[in-house]
């Protein structure tokens, strides 16, 4: 299963991570980002950039900002779970149907053994 990325102006995606840049502590650039980022089916791009942002801080830097990140990144990673597809349930086999399944097993595997026995003799 393959899937096309929409092609999107680069310009979006970097002018909504510059805001995020120049001031991380707002929700509003983030939001925005993670936005355009699930409908131009790019989240690993984001989750990318907010890993190297992440790993860019000093332990003892802006722990603010460190969580903000973190926070982002399990954003991202619950929205790239419900992208995912969902496997279908099986169809609902109802008891009668269940029934003449094990009756016809159990046919055939009587049908065997005659035919084992008529070969046996």
């Amino acid at each position: 299963m393959t899937t096309e990325r929409k092609s999107s102006p680069p310009s979006v995606g970097e002018a909504l991570w510059a805001q995020i840049v120049s001031d991380p502590r707002a929700d509003g650039p983030h939001d925005a980002y993670l936005r355009h980022c699930t409908e131009q089916d790019c989240l690993d791009e984001a989750a990318r950039r907010y890993r190297e942002a992440r790993d860019a801080l000093d332990d003892d830097e802006e722990p603010v900002i460190r969580d903000q990140y973190e926070r982002r990144l399990a954003a991202i990673a619950v929205l790239a779970m419900a992208k995912l597809d969902v496997a279908p349930e099986p169809p609902h086999v109802g008891p009668w149907l269940r029934a003449l399944q094990v009756l016809v097993a159990v046919l055939a595997g009587l049908s065997f053994l005659v035919l084992a026995r008529a070969l046996m003799s």
